[in-house]
């Protein structure tokens, strides 16, 4: 899992004294690998494609004869990439959808193009499922890729893997239909897109913009970098940091069973509670775990924890919290403000 890097405020233990008693894939085959190496990160996700630092809106949401036809609107966003270029998972996902069968005869009837001159073969889609960082589900679709049998519904995909290469967008007659480009798009939900790249709208032009025209039904479909959920989460940002709440810095809880509180940052799914011995919370910490120590208390997604009691050895203490995204999509996010207290 990624690890954000950690800042904190230094604090003094002596503060406290007298409150206590102590104080790849394979540009001629179907392999897929993972080569997480030369991706561009963005906020705990991994950017489809290595090049590219942001999410861009190239012809998202563009409409009528300026792109496509007159009753159509795109929806998703093009990021051009020359031919042959790898396209990586933006995090954990699974397949819901692979777009329609080869069909040379049909002019590559799906729409995603004709690898013209390399594998000969009709570019696919993907339709992926994955859940932004309160456990809610989304799909993305990548679109225009060269084609691989090897996929189907149920295939599984990690953070950072080589999913796949952009194909050549030409027609079947060697006829070039556009610049080589993956088609981006992010749905809410779990269901299969009714359009899996645009979307019939009987009305004027617009050119590409960051919603939808009112009327248009493009399954929900959303803008990149925009929220998925209506509880404000954005599913490119890690965790915000918590907000202590108790006890109190620079307390002296006159009790060895201490509760700790405190408010979860947008984007938490989980939450990890530090209870150290010093102000880096790297010396006495309770409960060992793995490679990283600290607590992470039960509760999830919406019931996710805020508090967590455990009686500890007398002296003085620091703790902070930090919040996690669902599964680790997200990111771990950064630390709250360090507190210290003194137990008897």
């Amino acid at each position: 899992m990624e690890r954000i890097v950690r800042s904190f405020f230094s604090l003094l233990l002596g503060l406290v004294i007298g409150c206590g008693a102590e104080d790849s894939i394979d540009d001629a085959t179907e392999t897929v690998g993972v080569n997480a190496s030369e991706l561009v990160a963005g906020n705990g996700f991994t950017c489809p494609l290595s090049s590219i630092s942001s999410w861009p809106n190239n012809n998202f949401a563009a409409c009528g004869a300026t792109y496509y036809v007159a009753d159509k609107c795109h929806n998703g966003s093009d990021i051009m990439a020359g031919y042959g270029t790898t396209v990586y998972a933006m995090a954990a996902g699974t397949v819901l959808a692979k777009s329609g069968t080869q069909d040379p005869a049909n002019n590559c009837s799906s729409g995603w193009g004709y690898d013209y001159g390399q594998s000969n073969t009709c570019n696919m889609a993907l339709a992926v499922q994955r859940y932004d960082d309160d456990g809610n589900p989304f799909v993305v679709v990548y679109g225009h890729l060269r084609y691989v049998s090897g996929y189907g519904v149920g295939t599984t995909f990690t953070p950072g893997q080589a999913i796949g290469v952009v194909g050549r967008y030409y027609n079947v007659n060697g006829i070039p239909i556009s610049s080589d480009h993956l088609h981006w798009g992010v749905r809410p939900g779990t269901s299969t897109p009714t359009n899996w790249g645009r979307v019939s709208y009987p009305g004027a032009s617009q050119p590409a913009g960051q919603s939808f025209p009112a009327g248009c039904s493009p399954d929900s479909f959303v803008a990149p970098g925009t929220y998925l959920s209506d509880a404000g989460r954005n599913w490119v940002a890690p965790p915000v940091a918590p907000t202590l709440v108790s006890p109190a810095n620079l307390s002296c809880p006159y009790t060895d069973t201490v509760t700790f509180n405190w408010a979860n940052g947008s984007g938490t799914y989980r939450s990890m509670l530090m209870v150290c011995r010093n102000a880096a919370l790297t010396t006495g910490c309770i409960n060992p775990d793995g490679g990283a120590v600290g607590v992470e208390p039960t509760g999830v997604g919406q019931n996710r924890a805020t508090s967590y009691t455990i009686t500890l050895a007398s002296g003085g203490w620091y703790w902070a919290v930090r919040g996690i995204a669902y599964n680790d999509y997200g990111g771990w996010g950064s630390y709250s403000s360090v507190w210290t207290f003194t137990t008897p």
